[in-house]
């Protein structure tokens, strides 16, 4: 089978909602996340 690489890897990710370090968070992800799991959230990630 074939392996995957580093830019499939930071193309799912953005796809889930969250950016992958030069690849953006895809909008529509980012919608689907829980509130607690957004940045805008409000709540300290720390």
């Amino acid at each position: 089978p074939a392996k995957t690489d580093v830019s499939k890897l930071k193309a799912n990710i953005s796809k889930t909602g969250y950016d992958a370090e030069e690849v953006v968070a895809d909008q529509a992800g980012y919608n689907k996340l829980p509130s607690c799991c957004k940045k805008d959230s409000g709540m300290d990630h720390q």
